[in-house]
């Protein structure tokens, strides 16, 4: 299974959606190549050092990411946060 997680439209364009797998990982990597590369979870504000919902946390209810920023790990394992609040998910079966 893998849960699709949407940013927040901020401009004319729909943000690229994030596809994470039950690990955390991010698909489309030709996309993505690399950054993002692991979902570790979500903050209540895009400030650095901050995160509110662990992945597992998320993963048991994907419902917690929404209005939240994402927490990402890239492939050097450097953690930053996404700038644009999650809108809406979708469980792909």
């Amino acid at each position: 299974m893998t849960i699709t997680i949407q940013p927040v439209q901020t401009g004319a364009d729909l943000p690229y959606p994030f596809h994470v797998d039950e690990e955390g990982f991010i698909g489309r990597q030709e996309f993505w190549k690399g950054k993002p590369y692991k979902l570790v979870g979500f903050a209540s504000r895009p400030i650095a050092g901050q995160m509110d919902v662990f992945f597992a946390d998320f993963w048991k209810d994907p419902e917690l990411a929404i209005g939240k920023f994402p927490v990402f790990a890239d492939k050097k394992k450097d953690w930053f946060t996404h700038s644009i609040a999650i809108a809406s998910f979708h469980e792909n079966k």
